[in-house]
């Protein structure tokens, strides 16, 4: 259910137009193809084989809403390889139902239609094949070397294959370990013998070899690194470590309580002297505090051994405890939160106690990406130079076939990035570094608008709205604003749809000049906001413009 969540992201657009382009032209492209300030700079396209494969699936489904069932699915065989290594491992239905529970809501920023959907797969797929090459299975490490071939794929899907690497180097390192520190007896667990741990070495260097298997070689991972440090990288939430205070969602608070709970592992390592849960829980602890995106990796590698160690502590407990906790009872109060979950999504009830930007539903998210502003743009042809918000750079590119864009959330020029936030910050110099790029039009997303007005104020509104006679104001409703420059070109679209007094930023900020134009041009004033009320009928800041219209009419 949680993967049934309309599309605000505007990651999945920029993905989906690249994938568009490489079918196309039959081939994946060497420089940025998307963005007009950047076109011909070297990009290297690390999931285009992700692009490529959802870009066909919505071109043959014909529906956006075949992402979100893809995303389920996806998921559906995380869970399910995970819920298989636990049950195999004796694990009781309580503490699974617990473990996965917390998992599925810490991930809840992955569930979404991106590549790293992909990792998290693989790395599910990982554990896998070694719980079952190790413990469950028959084979040995001879099952191992059918990853490989995942990771051939995974490299051409996601780069978050380096992650799964290291997964992968860890699991090996703790079987050498176990040669050296043989586990306690009775444990079920013992060191391989050499023979397996060749296999097993042997498909850790297939592994490692399978990253190269990409269009560019080693040039992509160089080219990943050189970006990895993007400056605009930090104005991104999910970039930004999860003990950041400026991140204060449920789920995230959820993962840093996980943080320090599972160092249980830590504890059920040196009580079965076996390394391996508590190298798994040392290494992903590290790599989930670089970036709240990681956080879901940390959870999916660390499932098992939570659970293991949980188990382990509840059998030490009197017998009766013991049996109330795995047993029936224990299973269904741990099923509760399940069911409370599962009837709280739909409504939404769920993501306003986590705080949590999701809405369910499938296809596009309206409440974040403009319809709107899309049909209009569409419906009167409006077209060449933007300069728009980075946060909706790819759904123009997907919506848009063929118009480039100044920047987008996929942006790795940092020189592009400061010219970005100096214009939005209407520094010294900006209005040259729009005409030095030849800038036709300024479009505009400003998602927390109808809470907060002044988010108008950090972008390029006041400007245009205080240069009518250079920027014309066409479109606007409650999250986006259009300006077209006031030229030959669209000399016609400005005149007939300029928005001269019913502008938000004069109605704002500049209330004597709105009041002004609304008094000495009545007639146009009431056109405009006809017009609006034909457009966004249910518009939240329209209807501040119709109360104070019928509050300062003539009587």
């Amino acid at each position: 259910m949680m993967c049934f969540s309309a599309i605000a992201d505007d990651d999945v657009f920029w993905h989906l137009a690249n994938g568009r382009w490489i079918w196309e032209h039959r081939s994946i492209p060497e420089a940025d193809v998307l963005s007009y300030p950047t076109a011909g700079e070297t990009v290297m396209p690390t999931e285009w084989g992700w692009e490529l494969f959802t870009f066909l699936l919505v071109k043959i489904t014909g529906t956006l809403a075949s992402l979100q069932v893809l995303t389920a699915v996806i998921w559906l065989a995380i869970v399910g390889l995970l819920t298989r290594i636990m049950k195999k491992s004796g694990i009781s239905p309580s503490i699974m139902v617990l473990v996965l529970l917390v998992t599925s809501v810490i991930s809840l920023d992955r569930m979404s239609p991106r590549p790293h959907l992909i990792t998290l797969l693989g790395m599910s797929l990982v554990l896998s094949r070694y719980f079952h090459a190790r413990y469950l299975g028959k084979g040995g490490m001879r099952s191992m070397l059918v990853l490989p071939a995942v990771f051939v794929v995974w490299t051409n899907m996601h780069p978050g294959v380096l992650a799964g690497a290291l997964l992968l180097t860890l699991l090996y390192a703790a079987e050498w370990l176990r040669l050296i520190v043989p586990p306690t007896a009775g444990s079920g667990i013992s060191p391989l013998d050499r023979d397996e741990l060749k296999l097993f070495g042997l498909a850790w260097l297939a592994c490692v070899a399978a990253l190269f298997v990409n269009p560019h070689g080693w040039r992509t991972w160089v080219f990943l690194f050189q970006h990895a440090n993007f400056g605009l990288l930090s104005t991104v939430i999910e970039w930004q470590s999860p003990f950041s205070s400026t991140v204060s969602s449920g789920n995230v608070w959820l993962f840093r309580i996980a943080f320090f709970a599972y160092a249980i592992t830590i504890l059920y390592a040196l009580r079965s002297k076996d390394p391996l849960h508590a190298l798994l829980y040392a290494a992903f602890a590290l790599y989930a505090l670089r970036a709240v995106r990681f956080q879901s990796e940390f959870a999916i590698v660390n499932a098992v051994g939570v659970a293991l160690s949980i188990e382990y502590v509840i059998r030490k407990t009197p017998e009766a405890v013991s049996k109330t906790l795995t047993g029936t009872a224990g299973t269904l109060a741990a099923m509760i939160p399940c069911v409370v979950m599962l009837f709280s999504i739909p409504g939404n009830q769920l993501y306003g106690a986590l705080r949590y930007h999701n809405r369910f539903g499938t296809g596009i998210d309206n409440d974040y990406f403009s319809s709107g502003l899309m049909k209009f743009m569409k419906d009167n042809g409006v077209a060449g130079r933007p300069f728009n918000s980075f946060s909706i750079g790819g759904w123009i590119s997907w919506e848009l076939p063929g118009e480039k864009t100044f920047i987008d959330s996929r942006d790795f020029d940092e020189r592009i990035a400061a010219v970005y936030d100096s214009t939005m910050g209407m520094l010294p110099g900006f209005e040259e570094k729009l005409a030095s790029f030849g800038v036709d039009y300024v479009v505009l997303q400003l998602p927390d608008l109808r809470q907060n007005p002044r988010s108008m104020m950090a972008t390029l509104i006041p400007y245009c709205s205080s240069h009518k006679e250079e920027w014309k104001l066409v479109y606007w409703d409650d999250w986006s604003f259009l300006y077209l420059r006031y030229t030959e070109r669209f000399k016609p679209l400005c005149d007939r749809y300029e928005y001269a007094v019913a502008d938000p930023y004069l109605y704002s900020a500049l209330h004597e000049r709105f009041d002004s134009l609304r008094v000495s041009d009545a007639g146009r004033f009431s056109r405009e906001i006809s017009r609006k009320i034909a457009e966004e009928p249910d518009g939240v800041i329209l209807r501040y413009f119709v109360r104070y219209a019928a509050q300062n009419s003539p009587r």
